[in-house]
Formats: C-alpha cells, structure tokens, sequence
C-alpha cells in the first residue's frame, strides 16, 4: 500500500505478504481479527496486550503502547483454544505440511520482531482496514487465490475471522 506509516497497518501488510494472503487482517466486531484460509491447519489471531479494543480498556490514551502478537493454533477451538509455544511454531516451520509451515514461518518473524503500536494506531487501523474493505483492497487477488487454491485440492476455500480476547 501507499507509505502507510500506520504500524499496526504495516503489520497487516507484513502478515499478508509474508504468508501470499492466506491470512488477512481486517476489523472485526471485536476490533481486529486474521483471517486465515481453510488450506492452512495453522490459525492465526492477532493477540494485543493490553487489548485496547475491549471495553474496560476504552479511554486507554492514545500514546499507550500496545504488545502486538500472532498467535498460531490448530484446528477451531472456540475460546478453549490452545496457543502453540514458539517451539511448537519452529516445528510447524519445518514440517511436511507447505501452508502451516509459511504461516508458521511467517508468525515467527513478525513475532521475532516485537512489534509495539500505539492505541491510536490501532484505531487508525482500524479504520484504514475497514476502508481496505469497503473499497475491495482487502479481498484476495487472483495470483492470492490461484497461489492458495495451488496449496490445496479444493479450488475455493472459505476463510474465517478469528477475533482474540
């Protein structure tokens, strides 16, 4: 996209990137969520710590900083979900399966780097996501969905938004 200097928007270009859009952030009922397409065995979510978006946080100043972290699980296990440990997500990275081990490679990096945004960015992002979606930037492209489709039997796969509290 065009010199965003937002990071959390970074963020989300960086996961999209990195993983050829099997995941996708965008805004979510619960602030933002990663979508992660059905090919991959691999869920991801965006973990924000403190979580800005949740109500108790509301009012939090725009200058308080943000741990941001992609989380990875198997399978969908509503909120009893268990978080892979990094040693689980090294594993993933080096294993048979081609798409868990992108996401997962592409997790260990963004993670690698710490990534720290402000309650402003997030809201920002927020905003600039939902208006990615509006104007049709956060659907996949064609060489996205031809790449997924390649990864996997099934030629149209579904994608879910995973939103973490």
């Amino acid at each position: 996209m065009n010199e965003i200097k937002n990071r959390m928007a970074l963020l989300a270009e960086q996961l999209r990137e990195l993983t050829h859009g099997v995941c996708i952030m965008g805004p979510g009922p619960y602030g933002i969520g990663v979508s992660t397409d059905a090919a991959s065995s691999l869920q991801t979510v965006l973990q924000l710590s403190p979580d800005p978006f949740l109500e108790e946080n509301f009012g939090m100043p725009g200058e308080q900083e943000c741990k941001a972290e992609i989380r990875g699980f198997i399978g969908d296990d509503g909120c009893d979900r268990e978080y892979l440990s990094q040693e689980e997500l090294r594993e993933l990275s080096q294993g048979d399966d081609p798409v868990a081990r992108m996401v997962a490679e592409a997790v260990l990096r963004i993670n690698g780097s710490e990534p720290v945004v402000t309650v402003r960015e997030c809201n920002d992002a927020f905003d600039i996501l939902a208006d990615w979606e509006i104007n049709g930037q956060s659907e996949r492209s064609s060489a996205e969905k031809d790449f997924i489709a390649s990864l996997s039997e099934t030629p149209a796969q579904k994608a879910g938004m995973e939103i973490g509290m």
